[in-house]
């Protein structure tokens, strides 16, 4: 089965420099092609961003790739659309401070929905994992009309692919801990979720088939999740 994981980028950075690039640096395809030639410092997306949310998915990534053909990309408000081993400079710069319409402006700029588009393309995932806020779904444009398999979003959504998880599910102050999987707060649910899937999924003998019947009933999924996280295995 293949998986298509989608992760926002982070302010939380591996290394950061004393001066980092802003928006206004990386505000033109000119200036973003002159600063990844001529930056001395540059490191794989997967390893520079380091919330919660990109922690956890990195750790569960790594663990579904026993079970699937997982690929992992990032929406970079600096960079676009990033392979998980694209090397690009620390920056400062989110679609979390921006308004609908600056956020549109910028993800048109750095063609986000097009990569998207074309992503979608050459994967064809059967299940499209998007761990994004609100912010950085709209940078992907017109996402609900691009995409044509399973869709996990934390939005909810009228697309007949798209299974809805919404954050609020979850209590706003979680403290328990998985043995080995941390549980964080409901911003970094969007993490946790791979984490606690392959956790449920580890104890079965077809985790791929287990897997689509999940799909099949949204409702067993979201109880499946919250038990875990409440009781664990």
């Amino acid at each position: 089965m293949k998986i298509l994981v989608l992760a926002p980028c982070s302010k939380i950075m591996s290394n950061k420099q004393i001066h980092n690039l802003t928006c206004k640096d990386l505000d033109s395809s000119e200036k973003i092609d002159y600063h990844l030639k001529t930056s001395s410092l540059k490191i794989n997306a997967r390893e520079l961003f380091r919330g919660a949310v990109n922690i956890s998915l990195v750790a569960a990534i790594d663990q579904l790739r026993q079970f699937f053909d997982v690929s992992y990309y990032i929406v970079s408000s600096g960079f676009g659309l990033l392979k998980e081993h694209d090397r690009i400079p620390p920056y400062d710069c989110s679609f979390m401070e921006m308004n609908e319409k600056e956020i549109i402006a910028r993800a048109e700029m750095l063609g986000i929905p097009r990569q998207f588009k074309d992503i979608l393309a050459i994967e064809q995932p059967e299940l499209l994992f998007l761990a994004l806020n609100k912010h950085y779904l709209t940078a992907l444009g017109n996402w609900e009309e691009m995409i044509n398999c399973a869709t996990i979003t934390y939005t909810p959504s009228s697309s007949k692919f798209v299974i809805s998880l919404p954050e609020e599910y979850l209590p706003q102050k979680e403290t328990m801990h998985l043995p080995g999987f941390p549980v964080h707060n409901t911003v970094s649910y969007r993490g946790d979720l791979l984490l606690i899937t392959k956790r449920y999924l580890a104890n079965s003998k077809d985790p791929e088939k287990t897997l689509r019947e999940l799909f099949k009933n949204p409702d067993e999924l979201r109880y499946i999740l919250n038990s875990i996280r409440q009781h664990g295995l």
